[in-house]
């Protein structure tokens, strides 16, 4: 593999004395390359480049010092800024810093900004602030908010710090930056942190503010600080519990704990547990190492059960 990549190294130089040639088919002085990795079949994965020097990008023409990858056919993914500067986003002009990285399709996937600046997002105009991401099609898909906004979000207007979308331009997630009560599948719960919302607007999660008592298919528990999970139908899906509780399942009476799932029809799909439990003869040791989690079809067919390690 060595020979080999010497050999490459030598055939890309031999365009002009001195020249290092990447795979952008753009000539650079040798002597600022170092550091170089090769894929397999000998392309140019990743080098070092250790003076500042203007590289063609996806983002146009970038100061570039540190470390610069490509895929297998050639196209940057991600190259290390020299300086602040001004790049093309699929948000117009920003002024980034640290790094910037793109998708295999050469569309822009995330970069840092150097300072917050006004950007058009589904949502609204903004002042962001960090990194910023975009998916593959060159929709925004995140960014954090440089101070808190009021935003209308499926669940109302909300006082939030960070915005995630899906690529097709509906609010995906937020980070709510108050204590509130939102109308959910479940009634009204005080949530706080985060919010998620199917395509279609409907509440997916959400973590709650503070310990709560909330009804589920398997009885009234405490829940914990956490996520509450609702199908797209409404019907609860998963939650967190605070304290262990003893629920019916289609095997028997087992002490439940940490977590609980449901499938869309309200039978129990999984539940772990920290206590031995028998179930159809066989007996599931768990010891002050491991724990279990059961789990069961539709239908209330038992599936099995998948030993979990809980540490010392």
């Amino acid at each position: 593999m060595k020979i080999v990549c010497i050999i490459f190294l030598f055939l890309l130089a031999a365009g002009s004395a001195g020249a290092l040639i990447l795979p952008s088919g753009q000539e650079i002085d040798d002597a600022i390359a170092e550091v170089f990795h090769f894929y397999e079949g000998g392309q140019i994965r990743e080098c070092n480049i250790s003076a500042p020097t203007i590289l063609k990008t996806p983002a146009g023409n970038l100061k570039v010092k540190g470390f610069v990858d490509w895929d297998r056919n050639g196209n940057m993914t991600k190259a290390q800024l020299a300086e602040p500067q001004t790049a093309n986003t699929p948000s117009g002009r920003l002024k980034v810093r640290s790094y910037f990285a793109w998708h295999l399709n050469g569309k822009a996937r995330e970069t840092c900004l150097a300072e917050p600046q006004k950007v058009k997002t589904p949502t609204g105009r903004f002042m962001v602030k960090t990194t910023i991401y975009w998916h593959e099609n060159g929709h925004l898909k995140e960014c954090a908010l440089e101070k808190k906004e009021t935003v209308h979000t499926p669940s109302g207007d909300l006082l939030v710090s960070n915005l995630e979308w899906y690529d097709t331009g509906e609010l995906h997630n937020c980070s709510i930056r108050e204590r509130v009560f939102i109308d959910t599948p479940s009634g009204k719960l005080k949530v706080k942190e985060y919010l998620a919302w199917y395509k279609t607007g409907e509440i997916s999660q959400c973590s709650l503010s503070d310990l709560q008592e909330l009804a589920t298919p398997s009885g009234t528990f405490k829940v914990m600080r956490e996520y509450v999970y609702w199908y797209k139908s409404g019907a609860m899906s998963g939650v967190n519990l605070r304290e262990p509780g003893v629920i019916s399942t289609p095997s028997g009476k087992i002490t439940a704990d940490h977590h609980l799932t449901w499938h869309e029809n309200g039978a129990l799909k999984t539940c772990i547990t920290f206590e031995d439990t028998t179930i159809k003869g066989k007996t599931y040791k768990c010891g002050n190492q491991f724990a279990y989690e059961f789990s069961w079809d539709r239908d209330g067919k038992f599936l099995g059960g998948k030993k979990l390690v809980v540490g010392h």
